[in-house]
């Protein structure tokens, strides 16, 4: 059990710097002039569409998924703009959080209906993590609160994460994988693709503490969604990572069949790379990945490798 802890937590470390979570501040982005950097591929069409037209389909969304890297700058403005369309437009959905523990929804709801609440209550209010760097979200936020839409925490709960990396998914709960969908579990191609993901996010290391992640990996995402569902009568624009976004592995797996004809849309946002000037040069425009792809600048940020190899050596 201890190795299995120990494990956990330095992919807890990897994550969270991956994330933003870990104090891996970004004060500027590079590769701006990047061919692809702004552009916004239609998956389905496979061909690029204009910004504008990008914002429209997504306003129109009743649930739409927009896929962050963390602690990308680019990424939150984009997000502003893309709320600040919806409402414009007369859309009242719910800012849904991942950056919010689900058991701290009450302690939420209780701030937010304090007159004159901002963004920093409702961070006190959640227990939001320093490590989200939760300035780079208060104008989303502040939005919110302006229009008063609902603000929503949609993550699953350390402590009911580290219980299903011990236990499995059985910790959710008597009959909540079945009801999640997590149940029967996923065919193994499925399971594998998202094993391969893992232990790219960690540098290779293929330990059995993967298959631990997979699990947890599905629980955050069908979390997520039931989340999205409970809370989304006027619609949803969830902040969420963008594997998370990922109709082929993530959320819109476990929002599949319940929505009762509510529109999905899925965005990611995408850092472009100098090596990749094609769209279909990244893995996120493979057909079932998302709906739309967003080409961005990309973070500066310290080699998470490198961060993650220190902690192993450390721990």
């Amino acid at each position: 059990m201890h190795s299995t802890l120990t494990a956990l937590r330095l992919s807890a470390i990897l994550l969270a710097c991956v994330t933003g979570l870990a104090g891996c501040a970004v004060s500027r982005v590079s590769l701006a002039d990047h061919p692809l950097a702004g552009k916004v591929w239609d998956v389905a069409a496979e061909r690029f569409i204009e910004p504008a037209e990008a914002e429209r389909r997504i306003a129109a969304a009743d649930i739409a998924l927009l896929g962050e890297t963390h602690d990308n700058p680019v990424h939150h403005s984009i997000q502003l703009r893309l709320l600040r369309r919806a409402v414009d437009a007369g859309r009242r959905p719910a800012l849904v959080m991942e950056q919010i523990d689900t058991e701290w929804q009450e302690a939420v709801d209780s701030a937010q209906a304090v007159r004159g609440a901002d963004a920093t209550a409702i961070a006190a209010a959640g227990k939001v993590s320093p490590g989200w760097h939760w300035r780079e979200y208060a104008e989303l936020v502040t939005l919110a609160l302006e229009r008063r839409l609902k603000v929503v925490a949609a993550n699953l709960s350390r402590a009911r994460t580290r219980t299903i990396a011990a236990e499995g998914l059985a910790a959710l709960g008597s009959g909540e994988p079945e009801r999640l969908g997590l149940e029967p579990g996923w065919p193994a191609p499925r399971r594998a693709a998202m094993r391969r993901l893992l232990v790219e996010g960690h540098c290779g290391d293929d330990s059995p503490v993967i298959d631990k992640l997979v699990d947890v990996q599905r629980a955050r995402d069908a979390v997520m969604a039931d989340t999205i569902l409970k809370t989304a009568a006027d619609g949803a624009v969830a902040i969420i990572g963008r594997g998370h976004a990922r109709a082929d592995l993530g959320v819109p797996l476990y929002l599949s069949g319940r929505t009762n004809g509510r529109a999905v849309v899925s965005l990611g946002m995408v850092e472009v790379s100098p090596q990749r000037l094609s769209p279909r040069e990244y893995d996120e425009t493979a057909a079932g990945t998302h709906d739309l792809v967003w080409f961005t600048p990309r973070a500066e940020r310290e080699d998470q490798c490198a961060i993650f190899k220190r902690a192993r050596k450390d721990g």
